[in-house]
């Protein structure tokens, strides 16, 4: 029994491209890692926003949301920084009010970047379906928020 080159071939092109696989997903992988490690901890911020949000806090993979007058909600959260620009899903699992319970169970949209202690999130509305595009986009929608947070220090 003769086994064709070109059969060969494409079993060589098939292991190859499998093998690209799985080193594109450790990359993937390993910058997930990365980054929630950077997150996690406290993220305050002074400034005034659409939104209410003066602090975030990561811990593993979930999240608690701090608004004005100490009203909470919680959730988890996914990211992925191989997108460009990295993106961010939270998914409201929990609130401490009326006012940000019509969120639950839904997710926000958005992007992020890390900057040392700075960290830059634009995101959407809970339940909204347009996920920002960048950190500087403008802020004409009422759905959208940009947030600069510094890191608190331990």
């Amino acid at each position: 029994m003769h086994v064709k080159p070109i059969a060969l071939l494409v079993a060589a092109f098939l292991l190859a491209g499998t093998g690209l696989l799985a080193i594109a997903g450790d990359a993937k992988d390993a910058a997930v890692k990365k980054d929630r490690k950077a997150l996690q901890g406290t993220w305050k911020t002074d400034k005034d926003n659409m939104a209410g949000i003066i602090g975030m806090r990561f811990e593993g993979e979930e999240i608690t949301l701090t608004f004005n007058g100490n009203i909470t909600a919680t959730g988890i959260y996914t990211i992925d920084p191989a997108q460009k620009p990295r993106t961010i899903d939270m998914k409201v699992t929990g609130v401490s009010d009326k006012i940000v319970g019509k969120y639950k169970g839904k997710v926000s949209l958005g992007v992020y970047q890390i900057d040392g202690a700075k960290l830059t999130w634009h995101g959407n509305e809970p339940g909204a379906v347009s996920r920002p595009k960048s950190l500087t986009e403008s802020l004409t929608k009422e759905e959208h928020v940009l947030i600069v947070f510094e890191k608190e220090k331990k």
